[in-house]
């Protein structure tokens, strides 16, 4: 039997296919605040699941958020609008 070697990204909608050790894609991983990544990453280390997951819910939160809201003038889009 072959060991999965990826799956998509944990945000809403995103079908991109990324590494089994990440939690989600570049592009929504930057969206998520510094301190957020600095703590999941740091839950992942210590292997602390509950931790991970209550991070992980709040980490895909942030992210349908930021797919709500408009961008400012003079910026565009960079995160998925259902299209």
């Amino acid at each position: 039997m072959t060991k999965p070697t990826g799956h998509s990204c944990a945000a809403s909608g995103c079908e991109e296919q990324i590494l089994l050790s990440r939690m989600m894609c570049a592009t929504h991983w930057r969206i998520l605040p510094g301190n957020l990544r600095d703590s999941i990453n740091t839950a992942y280390r210590r292997r602390n699941m509950t931790k991970l997951a209550q991070l992980a819910v709040r980490a895909v939160h942030i992210i349908d958020d930021a797919e709500q809201m408009e961008p400012l003038p003079g910026f565009k889009k960079v995160v998925n609008d259902g299209s």
